[in-house]
Order: C-alpha cells, then sequence, then structure tokens
C-alpha cells in the first residue's frame, strides 16, 4: 500500500498548527486537515476571539519555533497573580521574582497564534494544508491507516493524530472509550475595560456563582481585560439578561478592586463539561489538546496541557523514526499515552480539588480554605512550587 503522508492531523486549532510545524520541521511528510479555511486567520483581527494564557513552559516552545518575536507583539504579559476568596477572608499573591523570572506567562488570543503559524509554513515543504476537508471514516490496517475525507479523497498514512477538539471524530471513530460528566456550569467569556490600571496582574476571586477569572489583556479597543466566569447553570439568564446587569454583578463580584468596568464587544457563554479519554490512543490514532482531555477554565491550564501533549508526542515520535520503528505501532503510542495520562490526570484532580473546595459554603470547609490560603501565603516553598507548577517549568 502507497503511503501518501507519514502523519495526518485532523484539526488546524492551535495544538494541531503546532505539532504539523513541528513534525514538518523534522522532515514528517505531514498533512493538516480543517474543515475551516485556514487562509481565514490571516485575515481576522489578532484581537479577537478566545484567549489563553501562556505558560512560560508554552512560550519556550513558540521561541524555539521562532513566531514568539511576532506573537509577543499581540500579546500581554502578566508578573503577578492575586487570588482571593470571595466568600472568606483570605487573599495570596504570586509574583514573578519568587521564582526568579520576569514574567509568569503572558495572554494572546487563539487568532494571533495560529496565524503566526500558518505564516512559517510556507519554509516547510514536507507539509501540505488541505482546506474544507474533515474525516468521515477511516480503516486501520496493520501497516497504515486510510483515511476518508469529506471531499472524498482518500489519504494513507502511517498514523492519525486527533488534534479536533472535544467533539473529535477521530476520538469516536477510534471509538475510544471516555469519562464525561456536566460541571453544571456556564462560562461567560468577553471583554473588559477598567478605571483601575490591570498592574500586569491576572486576577481570580473565588465568588458564590463560581470561579471568576480577569486576565490582563490590551486589545488596542480600549479593552484590558479578558474575563472567564464560570457561573451555575440556573444563574445563567439573570446574569447575562443585560450588559448592565452583567457590569453590575461583575463589579460587585471584584469589589470594584479594578474601578469601574465597561464591556467592550460582544459576550459569549458556553456549557462546561469534563471530559477524559481512558486511552489516548488506538491502532494507529493518537489523541491531543481537548480530544483527548478537556479541564475546568479556573485554573487557565487548558491550552498549556494540550501544547505540553504536543511536545511529548513530537518527542516520541521523532524518536521512533530515527530508530527506524513504526512510529503507528502501539509501543510507540503507549509511551506517549503514559507519560501524559500520569500528568493530565494529576492535574485534573486538582483542579477538581479546587472547584470543589471552593463551591462549598459549609463554615469548616471555608475555615480550611483560609487556612489552606494562609499556609502557603506564608510558606515559600510551598508557594514556589505552586508558582512553578503554574508557569509549567516543573
Amino acid at each position: 500500500m502507497k503511503i501518501d503522508y507519514e502523519i495526518l492531523i485532523v484539526g488546524a486549532g492551535v495544538v494541531g498548527a503546532t505539532l504539523a510545524f513541528l513534525l514538518a520541521k523534522q522532515g514528517i511528510q505531514t498533512c493538516l486537515v480543517d474543515q475551516r479555511n485556514t487562509q481565514d486567520y490571516s485575515k481576522k483581527n489578532y484581537f479577537t476571539g478566545r484567549t489563553a494564557s501562556l505558560n512560560l513552559s508554552s512560550i519556550e516552545l513558540f521561541e524555539k519555533i521562532g513566531i514568539w518575536k511576532n506573537l509577543i507583539k499581540f500579546s500581554t504579559k502578566f508578573r503577578r497573580m492575586f487570588i482571593w476568596d470571595g466568600e472568606g477572608s483570605s487573599s495570596i499573591e504570586f509574583l514573578a521574582k519568587d521564582i526568579e523570572e520576569d514574567v509568569l506567562g503572558y495572554i494572546a488570543t487563539n487568532n494571533s497564534i495560529v496565524s503566526e503559524m500558518f505564516k512559517k509554513y510556507s519554509s516547510l515543504p514536507n507539509l501540505t494544508i488541505l482546506e474544507g476537508e474533515g474525516i468521515e471514516s477511516f480503516k486501520q490496517e496493520e501497516n497504515n491507516i486510510e483515511s476518508l475525507l469529506s471531499t472524498g479523497k482518500k489519504i494513507s498514512s502511517k498514523l492519525v493524530v486527533g488534534a479536533d477538539g472535544l467533539f473529535s471524530s477521530v476520538r469516536k471513530l477510534s471509538s475510544i472509550p471516555i469519562r464525561s460528566w456536566s460541571y453544571n456550569q456556564t462560562a461567560i467569556t468577553g471583554s473588559l475595560s477598567s478605571s483601575e490600571y490591570h498592574e500586569e496582574t491576572a486576577w481570580q476571586v473565588f465568588t458564590s456563582s463560581g470561579p471568576l477569572a480577569l486576565l490582563p489583556f490590551e486589545n488596542k479597543s480600549d479593552s484590558n481585560f479578558s474575563f472567564v466566569w464560570s457561573v451555575h447553570s440556573h444563574e445563567i439568564k439573570e446574569l447575562i439578561e443585560s450588559k448592565k446587569n452583567l457590569l453590575s454583578n461583575l463589579e460587585r463580584a471584584t469589589e470594584m478592586r479594578l474601578g469601574n468596568l465597561n464591556l467592550v464587544g460582544e459576550v459569549y457563554s458556553f456549557p462546561l463539561n469534563q471530559l477524559h479519554a481512558k486511552k489516548y490512543f488506538s491502532n494507529r490514532a493518537v489523541l491531543v489538546g481537548d480530544a483527548a482531555h478537556t479541564i475546568h477554565p479556573l485554573a487557565g491550564q487548558g491550552m498549556n496541557l494540550g501544547i505540553s501533549d504536543l511536545k511529548v508526542l513530537s518527542k516520541v515520535l521523532s524518536g521512533a523514526r530515527r530508530k527506524g520503528i513504526d512510529i503507528g505501532s502501539g509501543n510507540v503510542l503507549s509511551e506517549y499515552d503514559k507519560e501524559r495520562q500520569k500528568y493530565n490526570l494529576r492535574m485534573m484532580a486538582l483542579m477538581e480539588v479546587f472547584k470543589h473546595g471552593f463551591e462549598n459554603n459549609n463554615p469548616w470547609i471555608k475555615l480550611g480554605r483560609n487556612f489552606i490560603f494562609d499556609l502557603t501565603a506564608n510558606n515559600k516553598e510551598l508557594k514556589k512550587l505552586f508558582i512553578k507548577g503554574a508557569a509549567g517549568i516543573i
């Protein structure tokens, strides 16, 4: 059977686009398909769309690829994180200088990251991009996998990578089992301007409705924050029925620490669900990013987990290829699965503890929360551990 490409990647979001670049740069014949017209990214406003918090590990990868020099122009740094319990009396401050770094991370939009990645593609003869293509089915053979695309085109490859998000077609076609449940929460997201400067600080407050994060993001349109508020689903209608009502609730939740707030642009909402694939691979198919796992947005780690996935997968595949080992074999893919399952499950468990711990209003739980905040704030080594974990450098 003739092999058209060594690797077929389905999904040209940040994770899929970055993985395609890394593999093609190593000389691996790679095909990237996406149902969207990928050229549209270059026409979009870099400052609109969903934002992502990039930790130091993700930034290091973008520096290595060569897009950070331009991407940093459309990103906003933060050197400080300030977290407080809106239902208690404790707070904690994380500073970049505590771990001898200049910044803790940057805020950027998905549009800007993918657009900068596409600009680099012209230098990669080993990369083919097929636009307006989805995957309809595939046939997994002993030595290859044959994929049927939505236009009827057939592609034979050694491996198919599912980077196609929460509703992954690759995951479904591979019959990979998942664990999933609803948080019974809805995320409200948008952009804000404030009367007070953001102080290069990422702010987060745990409210009775759910965690609210305000991320510094200067989008050249008088906006200086991107916000995500995870609220109980039954509260969503009341909160977003009018901009005036939402703003008053945001100001109340932030205790006016950021001054007067104003909405800039549209407000969006989407249900929050937890999903985790019981394994990240099957016969000649492997999952990365949201196709493999989703996480509550309270810590802003979803994008960073996906980028860590692709770094490990790229390393494993290139290592196997150099040794002449079949990159689609179960032994190769299980190495990636083992490493990433362990880390991702640990991070997901930690987020579950945080979420349930802060939405519980039991007086004893509140007392415990205050104790943990105070303990962390006053213990330099424990504090450093938390900061390094968030920055992706441990």
